[in-house]
């Protein structure tokens, strides 16, 4: 399985919820904001948390 290429999935990486990209980090800058890198969007914190499910 290569993530990189596409050819299975990771079920270990966290994808945006806004615009779907893989997410290498969460920069919090707020209680109920964060911004996702490396695609920029302002998500929720608990993104990154092992029990989040978006709605």
């Amino acid at each position: 399985m290569d993530v990189a290429d596409g050819s299975g999935t990771d079920e270990s990486v966290t994808h945006c919820s806004s615009c779907g990209a893989a997410m290498t980090m969460l920069t919090v800058i707020g209680p109920t904001e964060a911004i996702a890198s490396p695609c920029g969007c302002h998500v929720p914190p608990e993104l990154f948390r092992s029990d989040y499910r978006p709605n």
